[in-house]
């Protein structure tokens, strides 16, 4: 048996101003006859097609007979609810331009409905769910079924504001779906008894089962941004790295653009009259924290399978079938060249949502020669960073200098009395001695720590010049049995005098040398979650050689 839920949501504004709506239904009926030209078999196969403006919903089962080796098509009504119609609607500002669905209407297909189906199939004949379609109007948020509101305060969105779902469970009146169902419909803290729903909700989904969401997901602002981005003389369709600079002059955002994503994303204040620098890795901060504020997103990680949906920044036209508008189709490019998102197989450029996605493999900030960064208290310049082959030991590795120089000047830089710091961990499967004669292998170990015993010289810390540097020069032989694998992380701390110390960067760089002698480095890039081992040295100031 197999599975099949298609949803027609509700074209809301012609049925307020007693015009003729879309008929999403057309669109389920359409998807039945392909999914049942598909999937037929010698098995039963069972549509549940859910009309929410006429408040009907269809079981049209495809009953396999053994002796014949067909199908025999069976139509039932599975369930009925109220029609959704013109006095079901309201105009909020009298101006016909925001049309809410009225509250407190008990007996209309919602969101709720759906998912209550999705249990049902679930408890009754787990994982036979092969497809969810839903046909409505849909953006960041997920499907439009009513255009319901969401009235309650206290949940925290992307532009900061605060709805309160997790202490209600979920506002009675909102109809539409929403991508913090997920964590209250279906989380054990707000509701413990509902662990049974929870099971049953996930176990409804065929192994290869997938879902289908056929609207929108174009926030205006997010085109526009991505247009600006676009058309900024940086840009490429592929092939950019993240250390790619993009000027843009004052006045090219708008202040929407700054307050509602750009600022909150990448930490930042600007305001439209700023002419603004941007990496291209905070571009892909941008885009990616779009990409996984989606209901698709969330949705497809809590089921742990793909999601068919528009992107952010894109939507769809719908005659004669739904696909992505190609006024929007350079935003797909985007979407798939920098974050190898895969669209759909009817080529109608629906993004595919995945459960592993992770925005960290595309959020990589790797430093050269001669770069600044920026930190809270200071600047640190890469002196030196190069990945070489040694002709005259036959060594290979990387050679590392950093120089850290505080904006207060009057701080102390001494071994002493310095409140900055550096210390460095590394990871190595290859360890040799003074005339490199190997030993075994080292694991993970402090390499040094410049707050232990201050009285001893550390030979890679030097403070001099009103600014405080690191520098190390690790080198290997190649290795004629095994891959050598050599990895630092590197942070920079400052000492507080009350509680644990502040790690304003961590930096990770190695190298890897083959059997045959070819040598790799890894880059020199910053590390957003230090390894628990290397907090450890930090937080519990371990001895120098400390081994994990």
């Amino acid at each position: 048996m197999k599975n099949f839920v298609l949803v027609a949501g509700v074209d809301y504004v012609p049925i307020f101003l007693k015009k003729t709506p879309t008929d999403f239904l057309h669109y389920c009926n359409k998807q039945l006859e392909k999914l049942y030209s598909k999937e037929k078999s010698n098995e039963d196969l069972n549509f549940y097609v859910v009309d929410i403006r006429r408040g009907k919903i269809h079981l049209i089962s495809y009953l396999f007979n053994s002796a014949t080796s067909t199908h025999s098509k069976n139509t039932t009504i599975f369930k009925t609810f109220d029609p959704v119609v013109f006095s079901n609607y309201f105009d909020v500002n009298g101006d016909g331009k925001k049309i809410r669905f009225h509250p407190n209407q008990k007996n209309i297909i919602s969101k709720r409905t759906i998912y209550e189906l999705i249990e049902m199939i679930g408890t009754s004949n787990p994982e036979t769910l092969k497809e969810l379609s839903v046909f409505s109007h849909a953006y960041l948020d997920g499907p439009i079924l009513l255009n319901s509101a969401q009235e309650s305060s206290n949940y925290t969105d992307f532009l900061g504001n605060e709805i309160d779902v997790v202490s209600l469970g979920y506002d009675p009146n909102d109809y539409d779906m929403r991508m913090w169902d997920f964590t209250t419909f279906y989380n054990l803290t707000a509701w413990p008894d509902n662990a049974d729903r929870i099971v049953a909700f996930k176990a409804a989904f065929h192994p290869e089962g997938i879902v289908k969401i056929w609207g929108c997901n174009f926030w205006k602002l997010t085109n526009k941004l991505l247009a600006k981005i676009r058309s900024n003389v940086a840009y490429k369709r592929a092939g950019l790295t993240n250390d790619v600079i993009f000027n843009f002059s004052s006045l090219s955002f708008t202040d929407d653009m700054l307050k509602n994503i750009i600022n909150p994303v990448l930490k930042t204040s600007y305001v439209k009259e700023d002419k603004i620098t941007l990496k291209f890795l905070d571009i892909r901060r941008v885009f990616c924290r779009l990409y996984t504020f989606t209901y698709p997103h969330v949705f497809s990680k809590f089921i742990e399978r793909k999601i068919q949906a528009a992107l952010p920044a894109t939507y769809a036209d719908i005659s004669p079938t739904f696909r992505i508008s190609s006024l929007t189709f350079e935003n797909v490019i985007f979407y798939q060249n920098y974050f190898e998102i895969e669209t759909d197989d009817e080529r109608l450029n629906y993004g595919i949502y995945k459960p592993d996605f992770d925005c960290k493999k595309f959020l990589e900030e790797i430093f050269k020669l001669g770069d600044k960064i920026q930190t809270p208290f200071g600047e640190i310049e890469i002196i030196e960073y190069s990945e070489y082959p040694d002709p005259d030991t036959g060594r290979y590795g990387v050679v590392i200098d950093l120089s850290f120089t505080p904006f207060d000047k009057t701080v102390e830089l001494t071994q002493q009395n310095s409140p900055y710091r550096w210390i460095q961990t590394v990871t190595n499967n290859y360890d040799v001695d003074a005339g490199y004669n190997e030993l075994t292998p080292a694991g993970t170990q402090v390499e040094f720590v410049d707050i232990v015993d201050r009285d001893a010289i550390i030979s890679h810390i030097r403070y001099e010049n009103g600014a405080m540097k690191i520098d190390d020069v690790p080198g290997r032989k190649a290795h004629p049995d095994f891959t050598v694998n050599w990895q630092a992380q590197t942070s920079l701390i400052k000492i507080n005098n009350i509680g644990d110390p502040d790690i304003l960067i961590t930096f990770t760089w190695g190298f890897t040398i083959e059997p045959s002698g070819i040598s790799k480095g890894t880059g020199l890039k910053r590390l957003v979650t230090p390894s628990p081992f290397h907090l450890r040295a930090i937080n519990e100031n371990l001895p120098i050689d400390t081994y994990d």
